[in-house]
């Protein structure tokens, strides 16, 4: 019988697999490991914002926002390259769902099949980040 925690990892090895495979990441479990790790991290950082902000605990201009944002966005590119891989990686502000998505249009068109595969949410949004929440 396999344990929940054994499940929670069993599901981020896929993850990490799949982000790999997306990214062109190299073999090397332990590097994709600790960058998956900074992408949880990401992905808390930019949900607790969201929530932040929904509450009017932050006040920030658009401007403010835009900025926030692109700084968010520069960090997933750091790990991931999506920009130069042409990755349609985005930031959700809803602060009811992940914040770091990939368009659903382009996961339509570039799933990589049953085996290896990012998560989605329900509106067939790639997540990079889908056990952020369960550490």
């Amino acid at each position: 019988m396999i344990t929940k925690k054994g499940q929670l990892r069993q599901r981020e090895l896929r993850q990490i697999l799949a982000l790999a495979q997306v990214f062109g990441w190299s073999p090397d479990i332990l590097e994709n490991s600790a960058k998956y790790d900074a992408l949880c991290r990401l992905e808390r950082r930019a949900s607790r914002n969201a929530e932040r902000v929904c509450n009017g605990e932050i006040q920030r201009s658009d401007t403010g926002q835009e900025l926030y944002d692109k700084r968010i966005l520069d960090a997933v590119d750091a790990l991931t390259g999506f920009r130069g891989k042409g990755i349609p990686v985005f930031l959700n502000d809803d602060p009811r769902g992940y914040a770091l998505k990939i368009e659903d249009a382009w996961m339509r068109a570039n799933d990589s099949g049953p085996e290896i595969r990012l998560e989605r949410d329900m509106g067939g949004y790639g997540l990079l980040a889908p056990t952020a929440y369960e550490r």
